[in-house]
């Protein structure tokens, strides 16, 4: 409740009796009253100060009470508006209230209705007060739409709204996009009619509608759609079931995830380039069992082998046999003897001067 401190309020009344009675009235609870003598007078004095209640007597010189309401109407909203009457003068009570009166209180020759002043004042400031919250909770819920319908419309992924049949009943721009369709295309058709699954995604996509359809929200969840044009696109979809006026409707999010696939499909190509290269590198390592008189090596399963064949065939060495020259003395020592005749003639005639 408003302080009647607070309160400042403006009585236009023609009869300086009446309108002095109306204002000890209220001084006594505490509210400032100001004094118009006609309606003329009272619009000047609202123009040069805001006023929290404006009490207009209907009978006034030179403008009357509704008239003086419809020019306060036409500059702006109204302060708080009451409308005084006389007795049998209720149709011009309603008139007032047509035009923005919060309420209306009528003249009675025994003057009851001043005592019921306080009253009928602080219900009209309560109705002026819920009026304004409704007003102020309505401007910010069509800002809150607004804000949403920008977040909506300019996300970087396809948003869309759907009912529970598959039926469009929105789409933003990137949506639009994906599908190669406007969004008067899209609106008041299905993804069937529209032909963007393949016959093999559907019941996939009918599942899917069917948990949303329980309140479950669902993905990510690939599909391929099938542009207007033909073209296909790979799309990670996600939804999540909304109450839109109190209807159940599927916000679905796509996301276009054809540079995920192509870089997903080069990853594996080099996976495997690198297991084929892996696969033809062969090298020995570890501990080699090797007689230790002929030299030959134990492999896996416990046969001996000639050195040079055990590791050609367990890597990329190829042997070329020859003969060292201690192996070629004691093996040939009439060869090694001539080679080494040749090789002692061919240094003597070198060193002659």
């Amino acid at each position: 409740m408003t302080e009647p401190s607070a309160i400042r309020i403006l009585y236009m009344e023609d009869d300086p009796g009446l309108a002095r009675l109306f204002q000890r009235r209220l001084q006594r609870e505490g509210y400032l009253v100001d004094l118009a003598r006609d309606g003329q007078e009272g619009l000047d004095m609202c123009a040069q100060m805001a006023y929290d209640v404006v009490a207009v007597d209907q009978a006034m010189p030179v403008y009357d009470g509704l008239e003086v309401i419809r020019r306060m109407a036409s500059q702006g909203p109204l302060p708080t508006t009451i409308m005084v009457t006389g007795a049998g003068d209720e149709r011009t009570a309603v008139e007032a209230m047509k035009l923005g009166a919060r309420d209306y209180i009528v003249k009675d020759v025994d003057g009851g209705y001043l005592e019921l002043l306080p009253t009928v004042i602080e219900r009209a400031l309560e109705h002026q007060r819920l009026a304004e919250e409704k007003l102020r909770a309505e401007e910010a819920l069509r800002e809150s739409e607004e804000r949403l319908r920008i977040l909506f419309e300019y996300a970087p992924d396809g948003y869309y709204l759907n009912d529970l049949k598959g039926t469009f009943i929105d789409g933003n721009r990137v949506a639009q996009e994906l599908t190669g369709y406007g969004r008067s295309e899209l609106i008041g058709q299905s993804f069937l009619k529209l032909k963007l699954l393949s016959a093999r995604q559907i019941p996939k996509a009918a599942a899917l509608l069917a948990r949303n359809a329980l309140g479950r929200p669902t993905g990510p969840d690939e599909f391929v759609l099938r542009r207007k044009d033909g073209t296909r696109v790979p799309v990670e979809i996600r939804t999540y079931p909304v109450k839109i006026k109190g209807q159940t409707l599927v916000l679905g999010i796509a996301r276009d995830i054809t540079e995920r696939k192509r870089f997903d499909e080069e990853r594996e190509r080099l996976i495997v380039d690198l297991r084929e290269a892996l696969a033809s590198v062969r090298t020995l390592r570890g501990m080699l069992p090797i007689c230790a008189a002929c030299k030959k090596i134990r492999d896996d399963q416990g046969y001996w082998q000639a050195v040079e064949r055990y590791i050609s065939e367990h890597s990329e060495a190829q042997f070329s046999h020859g003969l060292c020259p201690d192996c070629m003395k004691k093996l040939y020592p009439e060869f090694y003897e001539e080679e080494e005749s040749v090789a002692s003639g061919s240094n003597g005639s070198h060193d002659r001067p």
